[in-house]
């Protein structure tokens, strides 16, 4: 018998269905050839939690950091789990062979593989690829199986992944949360890997739009005309005494230098220094990864990154689309052959039915050596009629799968063709130039403008991505003489960031590699040591490199709201107060920044997920890979500075709602007593009276007590005091809690 085991219970009837299914019976699927197909759901086993390894590390309070001598699965407490789990155990030991049939990626090489290793297997495995389940797809991946041990990297890197997410949540998320209780506020606080630099992300931009000022600059424009009162506009190419004055932003805030150039150059004649045309081509657009959809059904239709992910893994599950967890926008070679199939069938939906695609033009997509473990989302054309009963569980899926198939439709149409005018004049000692731009043939822009359809969500100002529209030029000759007959003092605003979307965050994080400059400068460190960092990351981090990855990043976004850390403001994301005293936490100080500052900056994910992928490549068992060492050798040296995280200061900001101890203006809490309700500030350690629910704001007088050298007539160890309390003087004993006579 070969039971193949399935990421996932749609995957295992997809495929049974594929092989041929007989009987269905709980937890498998019988199939012809001596097939059975079983399934997981996720990851059914986790990792030990901290109580699990020592009874110390149950308690919040223990020594930190905690870190396992060797890191233990158990099996998750889930009823469905313990069924499944029973299955699986009785179908390995009655097979002769396995197949591992997760997901094509690190977490589905895993998913299936932490079961084996559960259960000890010992007989052979092989590997079914499967990037789309079609039937063709299906097919093919079972033509090229392989031995497991082929993918052993994927499941190193998977175990890393996963190892030191622990160490660093359980870990920071219960030093930080002693802190925030320290502060006395009592709430739960999260650290991890991806979501704590994602969040940072955020805050910045909140703390970038807070701090912006407005400011305007110029630019100087000239008109000219030619012999044959032939006109055209030109802008003045800075000369190097004015860019002398620009800005860090290469702005130019001062107009008088523009001002006395238009002076000096109007009405005057010039000559033209340089006149080209050239023909000029683009090429057709990538077609989509993950974060590429997310991003585009955001802008287009408000959809947020995890309903498109939803969206997506629909479309695969029902044979409509390729998989998605991808961050690959290529194709192999091979597939090119499958594209007037494809398109036969596409081209029969009645939205796509004018389009002319021709099936012999190869787009630059197609490329073996730009496709590594997944290939681009792409339709599959088949089991089109199932999309409009789909339609009516998922409203949005249409507009998906539309944005997917003319991303697809476009790559065979031919590249866009244009000429590109550039005019340089020479006038007085100053330049100007001037760019035209004539479209030729639209290309494969054309499926986009037969295509188009409305957004579903009110786009804002600034939102609206227009075609970039034609100027047209004259034809000129180098030599020619023109006159300057007009100029113009351009005065432009400076443009405030926005907040970031759903759709502008994933951008963000995908091409985190382009921020390095900015983000070591956060790091707080001298000029040299942040010119040699900056030099360092370059290096390393690859157009690849970004923070989380295509299957995780929808999740983390989600996180973070549970979270409380951020909130919605119509389409923007901004971060809340408790969100903002983290982030600040890692920047009180110097010492903080640079002992702490890891765990915010998004850089050091980024070079986490380069480790990742150089395991995955280096294809070694987790225990013997060099990669993999490297990795362990960095982030142990990050937990062992834990020792000296208790004498980090920490700039708390008041969170919204908190209200404040009247004695060290730290937040404090709501407790339950023995007599009711009352406020406690776990911080100096003052009380307060409760009302209604909250807290009776006031100080109690300090008691003044006076020896009154009287015997207590209540008990016989003490003597009487005079004390001034709240409500007056009173006589009482001095023994008092033991004795509490009161006079």
């Amino acid at each position: 018998m070969k039971l193949i085991i399935a990421e996932k219970p749609s995957l295992g009837r997809a495929i049974a269905e594929w092989l041929g299914s007989s009987y269905r019976k709980s937890g498998y699927i019988e199939c012809k050839n001596d097939y059975v197909v079983s399934w997981v759901f996720g990851h059914m086993l986790e990792l030990y939690e901290p109580g699990d390894y020592l009874p110390a590390w149950k308690s919040f309070s223990c020594v930190l950091p905690m870190i396992p001598e060797k890191f233990i699965n158990k099996l998750r407490a889930d009823d469905g789990v313990q069924q499944q789990i029973a299955t699986i155990k009785n179908l390995l030991d009655n097979c002769d062979e396995v197949i591992n049939a997760g997901d094509p990626d690190r977490e589905g090489q895993l998913l299936v593989d932490e079961v084996l290793d559960y259960f000890g297997n010992t007989k052979p495995v092989n590997r079914l690829w499967l990037a789309a389940i079609d039937d063709l797809s299906i097919e093919r991946a079972f033509s090229a199986i392989k031995s497991n041990s082929a993918y052993v990297g994927f499941k190193a890197a998977a175990e890393v992944r996963q190892q030191s997410d622990w160490l660093i949540g359980m870990n920071y998320s219960r030093a930080f949360k002693r802190m925030f209780d320290s502060y006395g506020y009592h709430t739960s606080i999260s650290i991890g890997r991806v979501q704590t630099p994602t969040l940072k992300l955020i805050i910045d931009r909140d703390n970038e739009i807070r701090n912006f000022k407005d400011k305007t600059f110029y630019e100087l424009q000239a008109t000219f005309r030619d012999d044959k009162a032939n006109k055209f506009d030109a802008k003045l190419v800075l000369p190097d005494a004015v860019k002398l004055l620009l800005d860090d932003e290469s702005k130019l805030l001062d107009k008088q230098p523009l001002v006395e150039i238009a002076a000096q150059i109007k009405d005057k004649t010039g000559k033209i220094a340089s006149y080209s045309n050239t023909r000029k081509s683009q090429r057709q657009p990538l077609l989509f990864n993950l974060s590429d959809l997310q991003i585009e059904a955001n802008k287009k239709f408000g959809l947020t990154a995890q309903q498109v992910l939803d969206l997506a893994q629909a479309l695969y599950e029902n044979k409509l689309a390729s998989y998605p967890r991808t961050d690959s926008q290529y194709m192999p070679a091979s597939q090119f052959e499958d594209a007037p199939n494809v398109l036969k069938n596409l081209l029969r939906l009645s939205r796509y039915k004018t389009l002319t695609p021709d099936a012999s033009i190869k787009s630059a997509v197609w490329n073996d050596e730009k496709v590594s473990a997944h290939h681009a989302i792409v339709p599959t054309g088949a089991n089109l009629t199932a999309l409009e009963e789909l339609s009516k569980k998922y409203p949005d899926i249409k507009n998906v799968f539309h944005l997917i198939s003319v991303q697809y439709l476009a790559q065979f149409y031919p590249e866009l063709l244009y000429d590109e005018v550039e005019i340089i004049v020479d006038i007085e000692q100053y330049q100007f130039r001037a760019v035209g731009k004539t479209i030729v043939d639209l290309g494969w822009k054309k499926v986009f403008a037969a295509t188009a359809i409305a957004s579903a969500k009110k786009e804002e100002a600034g939102d609206r991505e227009e075609n970039e529209p034609e100027i047209i030029l004259p034809l000129l000759v180098t030599g020619q003489p023109v006159s300057c007959i007009a100029t113009k003092l351009l005065s432009k605003k400076a443009t405030k960031p926005k907040h970031y979307t759903e759709g502008t965050l994933i951008k963000a994080m995908t091409n985190i590699h382009s921020r390095v400059p900015e983000l070591v400068k956060q790091m707080n460190y001298d000029a040299e040591t942040s010119e040699r960092l900056i030099k360092e990351y370059r290096a390393i981090l690859k157009e690849s490199s970004g923070l989380g990855t295509e299957a995780t990043r929808a999740g983390i976004i989600e996180n973070l709201f549970r979270k409380k850390f951020i909130d919605k403001q119509k389409k923007y994301l901004v971060g809340t107060e408790l969100g903002a005293t983290l982030i600040g936490s890692f920047t009180a100080n110097q010492d903080t920044s640079q002992e702490l500052g890891f765990l915010a900056n998004p850089l050091t994910t980024a070079v986490y997920e380069m480790f990742l992928d150089e395991i995955v490549t280096e294809c070694a068992p987790h225990e013997s890979s060099i990669a993999a060492k490297k990795f362990w050798d960095k982030l142990l040296v990050q937990l062992n500075n834990m020792t000296i995280f208790s004498q980090l200061s920490f700039a708390m900001n008041n969170i919204e709602g908190a209200q404040l101890c009247l004695a060290c203006n730290r937040v404090i809490k709501r407790l339950d007593g023995q007599y009711g309700a009352y406020w406690k500030c776990a911080a100096c350690g003052r009380s307060y009276k409760d009302n209604s629910g909250a807290p009776i704001l006031e100080i109690t007088p300090v008691t003044v007590t006076v020896a009154l050298n009287k015997p207590c007539p209540a008990c016989s160890d003490g003597s009487l005091v005079e004390r001034t309390g709240k409500y007056g003087k009173f006589v009482g004993c001095n023994k008092y809690p033991k004795c509490t006579y009161k006079n």
